[in-house]
């Protein structure tokens, strides 16, 4: 089970680090609890809270999770720029 929880935690840090990667003036947040992790990013004014299963975080490919994470970051960034100010 420790393993588990490892691995979830370890592709969790490879989203954070890629969403800030790729949302350089974004604030980030990263928790986690029973088995969800939560991502805040406050971006532009708005605030954006992305939520992923742990069974998802271990089952899934790096290539989608990584087209997830590029998805997430296009539609916050969409957001930052239809947005007036």
């Amino acid at each position: 089970m420790e393993m588990t929880i490892a691995g979830a935690e370890q592709v969790a840090c490879t989203i954070f680090e890629r969403l800030g990667l790729e949302l350089a003036g974004a604030q980030l947040d990263y928790e986690s609890f029973n088995g969800i992790h939560n991502f805040t990013i406050t971006h532009a004014g708005t605030r954006f809270r992305i939520q992923f299963a742990e069974q998802t975080l271990l089952t899934g490919s790096m290539e989608q999770l990584e087209e997830t994470t590029c998805k997430i970051a296009e539609r916050v960034l969409c957001n930052g720029i239809l947005r007036p100010f």
